[in-house]
This record gives structure tokens, C-alpha cells and sequence, in this order.
């Protein structure tokens, strides 16, 4: 139930933002790349709000303008796993990474290019591999980008408070040499458990910014984080809410 109260505060205060059906579109919450730019971190995170199952998630991936950009963008998103033993994220398009966290930001699972292809530069995080998740829990999912190819890739991955990658991978800018370079196949999990996210990786100076991409994640097994306000019971439902923590 007090999972549900925070759900219901965070819906009120974007309910002007609701999703419509089965499709979440980013909005603002404080990401810099954009009118339209959900957050990197927990803090500024989209959270979804919106009723019944929620199927897919669109937004763009932005790079900082200027050749000097070291900002290849990360969106978050925060989602209830309603069903753990269906439940799967899968991009559609592009070059990306799926990374999935718990509402204090440890690192769960992550996943470059996904494990059921040989080809595919798509990502995948599935509950057929990803243990111990919980039916009703709020969960941050986040997606970012890589661009290159084979020879020479770049990323865009968790960092914990050091710096360093929380998942196994490659160097950035690496290439096939690189003895981790499996890993981008790879369904992973973090290399020390109960790490928390503390940022994402950022490229070189000088490294030219990537054109834009484009995503639509594809949800299984999830529904909204939050439930919206009725229309125009938004001040009522957040005084309400107000008065049930109070008296919690």
C-alpha cells in the first residue's frame, strides 16, 4: 500500500502527461538534450503513468550538439513489473542497451545486443534469465545507445560511483581484440551485486556527436508506475494523498 501511495502522488504530479492507451512517449523530467528528454537517473526519470498494461515505450537518443560532444544520452523510465514470470523489454530498432535497475537504483541485469540472435544489434532483458524479480514492484529501466559497427564501437553504459562500468564490456572505442568483447552478446549481470548507479559513460573529446535515434522498447508483463488523476481533480487528488501519508 505504500508502494501504491508514492505511485498515486507521482501520477497526480504528471498527470498532465498521462499515457492514452498502451504507449508511453518521453517527456521532460529534467534531461538536457531536449524539449521532449527524459532523465539519466533515478531523479529524472520519466514515470510512467497511465492504466492497464503498458505495451511500449518510445523516445529519442540525443547526442549533445558540437564535436566536442561527450554526451551520447541515456533515458530512464520507471515501470511496474506486474507479471515477473512474462516479463520482457525488447527495442525494436536500432543500436541499443536495455539496463534494468530496482527503485534504489542497484543494478539488476543489463543487455547490448540480444542473445537469441547472431545478427541483431537490437537489446533484450527477459525474465527467462533474469531471476528474482517481484509481481507489483517498480523497476527503472534505462536505454541508451551505441554507434559503430564490429571494427569499432561506442558505448554507453552504467558507471558506479568510481567510474567504473557496472557491467562486464569492452573498452570504449574498442574493438574485436578487446578480450571482453564477447560481452556484447551477452545477457549480463552486475559485476558486484548490489552496485548502484551513479552515472553513464561519457565519449572522448573531440568524438563527432551521432545523428539521433529513434527507439520504441516493446513491454511484456508491465504495466504504468503511476495511476493518473482524474481530469481536473489533480490539486484534490495531491491534498488527499497529502492527508493519507500524513495520517500513515
Amino acid at each position: 500500500m505504500k508502494n501504491r501511495v508514492f505511485a498515486l502522488t507521482a501520477g497526480t504530479l504528471l498527470c498532465a502527461s498521462s499515457a492514452f492507451g498502451q504507449i508511453w512517449a518521453e517527456i521532460n523530467s529534467g534531461g538536457i538534450n531536449g524539449a521532449t528528454d527524459a532523465g539519466s537517473m533515478l531523479a529524472t526519470a520519466n514515470i510512467t503513468s497511465g492504466v492497464g498494461p503498458l505495451t511500449n515505450i518510445t523516445g529519442t537518443l540525443t547526442g549533445l550538439l558540437g564535436t566536442n560532444s561527450t554526451d551520447y544520452d541515456a533515458d530512464m523510465f520507471c515501470i511496474r513489473i506486474e507479471n515477473p514470470m512474462t516479463f520482457s523489454a525488447t527495442s525494436l530498432s536500432g543500436d541499443t542497451v536495455l539496463a534494468l535497475f530496482d527503485m534504489n537504483g542497484v543494478a539488476i541485469a543489463f543487455n547490448d545486443d540480444r542473445t537469441d540472435s547472431v545478427t541483431a544489434t537490437t537489446s533484450r532483458l527477459s525474465a527467462s534469465w533474469i531471476p528474482g524479480l517481484v509481481a507489483g514492484q517498480d523497476y527503472f529501466l534505462g536505454v541508451a545507445r551505441v554507434t559503430g559497427n564490429d571494427v569499432l564501437r561506442r558505448y554507453t553504459r552504467p558507471l558506479d560511483s568510481n567510474g567504473a562500468l557496472i557491467f562486464s564490456g569492452p573498452a570504449n572505442l574498442s574493438d574485436i581484440s578487446d578480450p571482453n568483447y564477447a560481452d556484447r552478446r551477452a545477457d549480463l549481470f552486475p559485476i558486484t551485486p548490489g552496485t548502484v548507479l551513479a552515472g553513464w559513460e561519457v565519449q572522448p573529446a573531440g568524438t563527432p556527436a551521432p545523428f539521433n535515434l529513434n527507439y520504441n522498447i516493446e513491454l511484456v508483463g508491465v504495466t504504468y508506475s503511476a495511476i493518473p488523476a482524474p481530469a481536473g481533480l489533480g490539486l484534490l487528488g495531491l491534498g488527499m494523498v497529502g492527508a493519507l501519508r500524513r495520517r500513515r
